[in-house]
């Protein structure tokens, strides 16, 4: 059989068996013109089939039973990622995981440096001592997440929902937050963290024209 992912050997599997059992059938060769042609239309939905769904990566939640396959996205359906499954001490640097639901998935020690979170649904994910290092956190939702020991060097978790999450003042490293960030019940204070406040839009855009207004000025004297 064809070299492939184990989902794409599960979809062809049976039809490959089909046309093996038809060709050795034994049956003079104009019998096999309408099984041919069957063969064709069930290899092409087997093949369609494969395509949507053989490379769909899944995600382990942390009871250490349930595996989420495929994994979803927040706005519904299948979400496109298709990359290393989700799981503890996963390589899963720079995936591309925006709007993805996660919900208690367990990603402790994995690597998700510059990852692509934002608007992602971690509501109790465990991501003890995980490398989140420049990884987009933008409006991700992070309650009750457990991020002892998470590197978030560089993080940007500007809007994001922290809410009754643990473990933030054993973090390392220092990540981007912005007013709308929500730390609510987590007795953290990233001002004596180190973490770097994010202007809103509307604060840097005037900070813009200020200055574009003093540069003005001064060439006009």
């Amino acid at each position: 059989m064809v070299n492939c992912c184990p989902r794409a050997r599960a979809a062809l599997g049976p039809i490959f068996a089909l046309a093996v059992s038809v060709r050795t059938s034994g049956r003079p060769r104009s019998a096999l013109v309408l099984p041919t042609a069957l063969l064709a239309l069930l290899l092409g939905s087997a093949i369609s089939l494969a395509s949507s769904s053989a490379f769909a990566a899944s995600y382990q939640q942390f009871d250490g039973f349930t595996t989420i396959d495929p994994i979803q996205s927040v706005s519904g359906g299948n979400h496109p990622y298709s990359g290393n499954d989700l799981e503890p001490g996963a390589d899963l640097s720079s995936a591309d995981l925006n709007l993805a639901d996660l919900f208690k998935a367990s990603l402790f020690e994995a690597n998700l440096t510059s990852a692509n979170l934002s608007g992602a649904y971690l509501y109790s994910a465990d991501l003890d001592s995980a490398i989140l290092t420049g990884a987009d956190l933008t409006g991700a939702t992070l309650v009750i997440a457990n991020l002892s020991g998470a590197n978030l060097s560089l993080a940007d978790l500007t809007d994001a929902v922290l809410a009754g999450s643990v473990g933030l003042e054993t973090s390392v490293g220092a990540a981007l937050y912005s007013v709308g960030t929500n730390f609510e019940d987590t007795g953290f204070d990233p001002v004596a963290a180190g973490w770097t406040l994010v202007p809103e839009p509307s604060a840097a855009l005037l900070l813009g024209f200020g200055l574009s207004a003093l540069a003005v000025r001064r060439t006009n004297r």
